[in-house]
């Protein structure tokens, strides 16, 4: 006798495109609800750019400075390392924050761990998704990339301005997805929050965290990160910034956001590189 098929998880319904559809009003309402602070930032909301964080650019150029930009789609959406950001119109949720620092632009490198963490913590706060980080700039759900964030910083070094691009995995069935363990929302939760909510809880996230940040250093929001932690006590292979791989076991961040890596005994900090779980054969 056959054993019974798996029953397969519930999936969630598909999003009204109108009752889905990105609007400014209303992130503006629920922005007020979740978080007054954080009330006054200029918000854009648009339906087709190249990129959320290259539009910010050349808006800025011209002297215009909004906090925040939101789209449908992007045509060029950017991830880390000149990779390709996939954006379907509907699919995710596309969004740039800037801010204007008064730290060095040397003390800035943690900026996308907070960025992170913030997506985390709005993922949670918006749906029952549990996620986990992965250094340094991933939200994974059950081992997958759900969400990224890519940090572009100009201006003077004692003055810098940092512009934060994240990209979330909302619903992308039917959508060709990226080249590399991924999931979105629709896999993961039984119902997919509104848009416009999920982008308000972001912004807030967003604007707290960078203002504990600017404060404290990433020291202060050391341990929320450490909580989500994929990677620690995990045996990683690191690609350096000499391209030469570190193989040993994580051990967490330290108060800079570089990540620990534990060799013979030794601890090496890494602030920058792309790292993946050590397979063994």
């Amino acid at each position: 006798m056959s054993s019974p098929e798996p029953e397969m998880p519930p999936q969630p319904e598909r999003s009204d495109p109108e009752t889905s559809k990105l609007d400014r009003t209303a992130i503006l309402s629920m922005l007020q609800q979740i978080n007054a602070n954080a009330v006054g930032l200029q918000i854009e909301v648009e339906q087709t750019l190249d990129s959320t964080s290259d539009h910010m650019a050349r808006l800025r150029a011209k002297g215009r400075k909004p906090d925040v930009v939101v789209a449908n789609e992007q045509t060029a959406g950017r991830g880390r390392r000149g990779r390709h950001w996939l954006s379907p119109p509907g699919a995710g949720l596309y969004l740039s924050f800037g801010r204007a620092f008064n730290r060095p632009i040397g003390q800035l490198g943690a900026i996308s761990l907070i960025a992170g963490l913030a997506t985390a913590e709005a993922l949670e706060a918006s749906c029952e998704v549990v996620t986990g980080l992965k250094w340094p700039n991933d939200v994974q759900v059950d081992g997958r990339k759900l969400a990224g964030c890519l940090v572009d910083i100009e201006g003077s070094p004692n003055a810098p301005t940092a512009t934060i691009g994240i990209g979330i995995n909302i619903d992308f069935r039917g959508q060709p997805g990226p080249d590399q363990p991924w999931t979105d929302l629709a896999s993961s939760v039984s119902s997919i929050p509104d848009r416009n909510r999920l982008a308000a809880l972001l912004i807030s996230h967003l604007h707290q965290g960078l203002s504990d940040f600017e404060q404290q250093g990433f020291g202060g929001l050391q341990e929320q990160w450490g909580r989500r932690d994929v990677l620690y006590g995990q045996e990683i292979v690191a690609m350096g910034a000499d391209a030469k791989p570190l193989r040993g076991r994580a051990t967490g961040l330290n108060e800079s956001g570089h990540l620990l890596l534990e060799q013979n005994g030794q601890i090496r900090a890494l602030s920058s590189g792309e790292v993946s779980l050590l397979r063994r054969v």
